[in-house]
């Protein structure tokens, strides 16, 4: 085996020996409301852990052990078909094309590993796992795994799958740094690495990803990366329906009534979460009455305290937690809005000004998504006495331009965005670049072509989820007033390779059509290769058809008849009815014989449908039918002298084809 580029420290292959597993299973079934399910079963006979994740439409499902063979196919679905399965010589990777209908969801059984596609998101349990910030690199808490790597065969992109065999234990969104990507799953970790080596440490409770270059920019936290910590993690149960609630809590509660004494508090930790999580802070605090006063059941009681309104008493609590994590988490978790400055207040005294400063810079974001005016006021206050460093100062003076974006103070925001694009490098000096270019096109003060220059700079280094989208869509909006669709639509699909923007493949269309059908200026050979690059965005309608038959004309115009053919014989053949299908194949069939493939002529000839044809079209059917035997010395059918001459030049053929449909009308004069 070659050396590696990308390297992994302890253990990053274990070779297992290739067992015979039994070969996948299917069933379709349907939900209580009549949603359909397709499940997948792989009935396993030890062990096996999994990755499952969405990206770039591709869903991946990657198992470490060799299950199916390079080839091999799973079961046909009725919901979808497009599935294959990756080379790999120690795991199993599939990669499946679903319809954006679909939603993939994980179970285990046992062994048993089932895989459902289903037309309905539901409310299932789950277990997020959350990267933590670590001096040397990210560091997950959880089972030890064997990574798996390979290439996505579209991007040629190096992906790193960590399988785990806990049954939804995930990741929920993407976290990015300099180095790594962390990308969205439904169960396990997925990695898109931006460095050659990555190293994995292993200890009893999870393991720490480091590189030799780093993993952060200058060793700067993220923003988006301060006070993670799962302790608090409510999240992970959901959102629970009366009876399935009601299930949770009683399984509970006879943990609690018959696990040993050593294993009591755990499940009263769990049950305070659950009704936590349900906004019953009444019942939590009855069942954290008698725990031990550890930081974990101290916060769980500040937080049902603060959601009672009795601060004295949350603040009294709080104060006895000596853990900063779970400081911070506590604020995140607050289940009430309004209790988010409580909370602040609280960690004025007890946060160092820089991390008091990232946490509220996070709540200002919030706020903004969340157009909470009230919080935005309060909070930029508090923030602007707390800023300390360069990077806080460019983040201060980022939302104070926001804010006065939101409140139509352009000049005002504009100075403000200049201000924050000051300074060292960072992604609020580039969100801040960004607000800057859009604002100076609102008020004519930048040239369009320049804001496209400058947009597609920032693009190659801003990589926020908040901003980078709208950035995206902003760069495709300025090239179509250009009227470059190519780079247009080359944009929306990098938009969509980073979001499920659900207005983005419309727009796309609409450009696809307008580019091709109402844009005059291109040329033919432009038009054929924009076509070629975009053809799966054509449209399944009249314009489509439309396109599709200027397309044949410029391929025409350009002597390139066997493309022609093709693309003539698939639009008659498939999209086209009635006498415009019957037209459009003497059209087909007088292609192939300019090509001097007689043959494929007779073979376009017989695809012509009902209804019965005109006396001009049977005329002229018979003529291009007559050449093709002609040419290919086999009998033909004389035409009367009389009827050739009541044939006139058709108006509806690409002026080569006239002019070569009259030549042949006049070859069957020595027929008669």
């Amino acid at each position: 085996m070659t050396k590696r580029a990308f390297y992994l420290i302890v253990s990053f292959f274990t070779a297992h020996l290739c067992f015979a597993f039994p070969a996948p299973q299917t069933q379709t079934r349907l939900t209580d409301d009549n949603a359909k399910v397709t499940d997948y079963l792989f009935p396993l006979e030890e062990d096996i852990q999994s990755v499952v994740f969405t990206r770039n439409g591709l869903t991946w499902i990657i198992f470490d052990r060799p299950l199916l063979k390079e080839g091999e196919k799973l079961p046909a679905s009725p919901l979808f078909e497009n599935a294959r399965v990756l080379p790999n010589r120690n795991n199993t990777i599939l990669q499946l094309v679903l319809p954006p209908s679909l939603f993939p969801q994980v179970q285990k059984k046992g062994h048993l590993w089932i895989f459902s596609l289903t037309e309905k998101k539901e409310n299932t349990q789950t277990l997020p796992l959350i990267p933590v910030k670590k001096e040397k690199g990210i560091y997950f808490k959880t089972q030890r795994t064997n990574p798996v790597e390979w290439r996505d065969p579209v991007t040629q992109e190096r992906l790193i799958a960590f399988p785990l065999s806990l049954p939804e234990e995930h990741v929920s969104s993407t976290y990015s740094v300099p180095g790594l990507e962390i990308l969205p799953t439904v169960q396990g970790i997925a990695l898109a690495p931006r460095t050659a080596e990555l190293h994995m440490e292993e200890d009893e409770n999870g393991f720490l990803l480091t590189a030799p270059t780093g993993l952060f920019e200058n060793e700067k936290i993220p923003f988006e990366w301060e006070a993670e910590y799962d302790l608090l993690d409510f999240s992970i149960y959901g959102t629970f329906n009366e009876q399935d609630f009601f299930t949770e809590k009683n399984r509970l509660k006879a943990l609690i009534n018959n696990a040993p004494t050593a294993q009591k508090e755990t499940f009263r930790t769990e049950l305070a979460r659950l009704y936590l999580s349900q906004n019953m802070p009444v019942e939590a605090l009855e069942v954290l009455a008698n725990t031990a006063e550890k930081d974990e059941t101290l916060c769980l009681k500040a937080a049902a305290l603060s959601l009672l309104n009795r601060d004295d008493e949350a603040l009294e609590i709080f104060n006895q937690i000596k853990t900063t994590d779970i400081t911070l988490y506590f604020w995140k978790n607050l289940v009430n809005p309004k209790k988010r400055l409580f909370a602040l207040h609280v960690l004025k005294n007890n946060l160092p000004d820089q991390l008091k400063a990232a946490l509220i810079t996070k709540a200002l974001r919030k706020a903004f998504r969340q157009n909470d005016l009230s919080a935005e006021t309060t909070l930029m206050k508090i923030f602007g006495s707390s800023i300390k460093t360069p990077y806080q100062t460019q983040q201060y003076y980022f939302f104070s331009g926001l804010k006065a974006e939101k409140e139509n103070r352009i000049l005002e925001a504009l100075s403000n965005y200049s201000a924050a694009s000051e300074g060292p490098f960072s992604q609020t000096q580039l969100m801040a670049f960004f607000k800057k270019t859009v604002l100076e096109l609102q008020t004519d003060s930048i040239k369009t072509v320049q804001a496209i220059h400058t947009l597609e700079n920032l693009s190659v280094g801003l990589r926020n989820t908040e901003i980078e989208p709208e950035l995206l869509r902003q760069l495709a909006q300025l090239y179509r007033t250009q009227n470059d669709y190519g780079q247009a639509l080359r944009t929306y699909k990098t938009l969509l390779s980073i979001t499920q923007d659900l207005n983005a493949p419309e727009e796309m269309t609409k450009l696809f059509s307008e580019a091709l059908f109402q844009n005059k200026d291109v040329s033919p050979l432009e038009r054929v290769a924009f076509f070629n690059e975009f053809k799966e965005l054509l449209p399944n309608d009249q314009t489509g058809n439309d396109i599709m038959h200027l397309v044949v004309h410029d391929l025409i115009s350009l002597d390139l008849l066997d493309d022609a053919y093709q693309i003539s014989t698939a639009l008659v053949e498939h999209r086209l009815q009635d006498k415009e299908q019957q037209v459009l194949t003497l059209e087909a069939a007088l292609i192939a014989l300019l090509n001097r493939k007689p043959q494929e002529a007779l073979n376009a000839l017989l695809l012509m449908k009902q209804p019965p044809l005109t006396a001009e079209l049977s005329v002229q059917k018979a003529i291009i039918e007559s050449a093709a035997l002609k040419a290919l010395n086999r009998p033909s059918t004389a035409l009367p002298v009389s009827l050739l001459k009541s044939v006139k030049s058709p108006t509806y053929f690409h002026p080569t084809l006239r002019t070569f449909f009259l030549e042949i009308k006049a070859q069957q004069a020595p027929l008669q």
